[in-house]
């Protein structure tokens, strides 16, 4: 929220195109300012945290290095090569899409986690709890901000928990 603006007429927002392609925007004065408000055009989320995390496991990569929410452009594409796709959306109803791609790449003992969306944008699932829980080998997670559909989240807790803490010892 922005506190105390003064506006004689209109409000002028320079939004990345980019970044919000597939959501709408409101913008609604709230006593001396405004809050704007980024809703999905699909209601295709992410898998629940617990879901992402089981993946994980079940392929044997909770010692990934790196894990990258991105856009699904031909470079990004390029570097994931010939390795086959897990589709980590699910729409309203909780069926399985192929909007968001989780890509694991295993290159020369570096494991690196790419998450692809065509629009370069995620909506969070309400339960992201535990979705990189017990990663302690991370040492990065880039572009957490391009989930930016988070007004449905209810449960983020240990989300990251031991890696966080690992890297605090």
């Amino acid at each position: 929220m922005f506190h105390n603006v003064e506006t004689s007429g209109g409000i002028n927002l320079a939004i990345d195109p980019v970044k919000v392609t597939g959501y709408e925007y409101t913008v609604e004065r709230v006593n001396n300012g405004f809050v704007v408000t980024f809703e999905p055009k699909n209601d295709v989320t992410l898998i629940s945290g617990p879901k992402f995390n089981k993946i994980f496991k079940d392929e044997g990569f909770t010692d990934v290095d790196g894990i990258i929410f991105t856009i699904n452009d031909a470079a990004h594409r390029a570097l994931v090569g010939s390795v086959t796709p897990i589709n980590v959306s699910i729409d309203k109803d909780g069926a399985i899409t192929d909007d968001y791609k989780l890509y694991l790449v295993n290159s020369g003992g570096t494991k690196t986690a790419y998450i692809l969306s065509d629009t370069g944008t995620f909506n969070a699932n309400k339960d992201m709890s535990s979705m990189f829980l017990d990663f302690t080998q991370v040492t990065s997670i880039s572009n957490l901000n391009y989930i930016v559909g988070t007004s449905t989240t209810e449960d983020m807790h240990r989300a990251v928990y031991n890696h966080l803490y690992d890297m605090n010892k």
